[in-house]
């Protein structure tokens, strides 16, 4: 999701888009503390920046992977 722009001043400036919609989703101990390890060793301050970052991320790859082309593999070989 690309957030638009607008520019001000010779500078691009984001407009931010409300995010509304609420996920959760639960953690056993040992995933937990392996998440907290991982977040400290990295620096990471903001988790739910990152987890986005994270999540958006594989998303994009699976639907860019799943992008309908003129040819099918298969019918390629």
């Amino acid at each position: 999701m690309q957030t638009s722009r607008k520019q001000t001043k010779g500078k691009a400036v984001r407009k931010k888009k409300p995010r509304v919609h609420r996920v959760s989703f639960m953690f056993n101990k040992e995933e937990y503390k392996a998440f907290e390890r991982h977040l400290k060793k990295y620096g990471i301050k903001t988790k739910s920046k990152w987890l986005r970052s994270i999540i958006m991320a594989e998303i994009w790859k699976k639907m860019s992977e799943d992008y309908p082309t003129l040819f099918n593999e298969e019918e390629m070989r």
